[in-house]
């Protein structure tokens, strides 16, 4: 059975166009995809389960103080 691809007409990270076929299937433009590469954990806090806007927040924070 052949799998169906998701299809996405913007990034999920910033939000602006995709033009390749390859970022529409990824979900993201080549830029945000190194990014979320890089930095997985950050994507699944955009992406994940929805939290107040606080709570996203302060998590950022720590993750900025974790880093130095």
């Amino acid at each position: 059975m052949e799998q169906i691809k998701q299809m996405h007409n913007s990034c999920l990270r910033c939000g602006r166009p995709l033009r390749s076929k390859r970022s529409a299937e990824r979900g993201y433009g080549p830029v945000c995809y190194k990014k979320a590469k890089e930095d997985p954990d950050l994507i699944d806090m955009l992406v994940g389960p929805a939290k107040n806007e606080q709570n996203f927040i302060d998590e950022l924070k720590e993750r900025q103080v974790k880093a130095g």
